[in-house]
């Protein structure tokens, strides 16, 4: 019978580690594959003092950043649909 090199808790702790990190691995890849095809990205470049602001006043209000930004453009949208065809 082959030695044991870890006595069985420390075996069980790094079963679970591996475990845990096998599907962390696979979680994130899943949901990558989903989100590339669901979503698109919006990248905004704003100066620090702005955006700075517009965390602090999201965290202080509990709303958050996202929220914000798509009710904008939901609103923008709405405003502005007689233009689309």
């Amino acid at each position: 019978m082959a030695k044991k090199i870890y006595s069985d808790a420390e075996a069980r702790q790094r079963k679970v580690q591996r475990q845990k990190e096998y599907c962390q691995r696979t979680h994130y890849a899943a949901n990558n594959r989903y989100h590339k095809n669901a979503f698109s990205q919006l990248i905004v470049y704003e100066n620090k003092d702005t955006t700075m602001a517009f965390k602090e006043k999201c965290k202080r209000l509990g709303i958050s950043q996202r929220q914000v930004i798509m009710n904008a453009i939901e609103k923008f949208l709405e405003d502005n649909k007689v233009f689309s065809k």
